[in-house]
């Protein structure tokens, strides 16, 4: 989250991720879901409370020890951009399912992918900033196979895209490896250009 390469700087809404997250073992992973994931679901129960959605749960992991910082209930960005794409299953019919409460027969299915995303923000970002910068090659970007781009402060004005907020793009790989989807997001980011742009060079390192 932070603004500079080597977690330096001010604290932002993300610069970038990496999904699934290449040190969670299946150890930490399994203690997660017992002592949070399930803890926080039979609590609502506990209280009767009936919940039918998405519970986002942010949490700072160390090796051994996994601490929530936040639940919402939506998906954040760019986490969401990142988990989406290897999601085999389809997600409206996920969501219907979930609608439905037909949570117990629903079995998602993944990609065996890794997918990596950067934030391309502008400068001054998480700070103070300007607007209306033209952005080139966005067309170039997305046309890179297994590259995706989500628009997040842009704006389309008589045929051109230009600069509408601190975090512009964000730039998502895909690829059979961890460094293959790195290569292919920051492949996407070399084709994209606006004034001031900036991005961490170590997403996923």
């Amino acid at each position: 989250k932070k603004v500079y390469d080597g977690d330096k700087g001010l604290n932002t809404g993300g610069m970038g991720n990496i999904a699934p997250p290449p040190w969670l073992s299946n150890e930490l992973k399994s203690k997660i879901e017992t002592e949070v994931v399930k803890k926080t679901v039979s609590s609502f129960a506990a209280e009767g409370i009936y919940f039918s959605g998405i519970l986002f749960i942010g949490m700072i992991v160390s090796s051994s020890i996994a601490q929530v910082l936040e639940i919402n209930v939506r998906l954040g960005d760019p986490e969401a951009q990142v988990v989406l794409p290897l999601l085999k299953s389809d997600l409206l019919t996920t969501v219907e399912m979930v609608l439905n409460g037909e949570i117990d027969s629903l079995n998602l299915e993944w990609l065996d992918k890794y997918a990596t995303c950067v934030v391309l923000a502008s400068e001054g970002y998480p700070r103070e900033y300007e607007k209306g910068k033209e952005i080139k090659g966005i067309n170039e970007a997305e046309s890179i196979d297994e590259v995706l781009i989500f628009h997040a402060g842009t704006v389309y004005e008589n045929g051109k895209y230009f600069t509408n907020g601190g975090r512009v793009l964000n730039v998502v790989g895909i690829g059979r490896t961890k460094d293959e989807s790195i290569k292919k997001a920051y492949e996407g980011v070399s084709k994209i250009h606006f004034d001031g742009m900036h991005y961490r060079k170590d997403i996923g390192l």
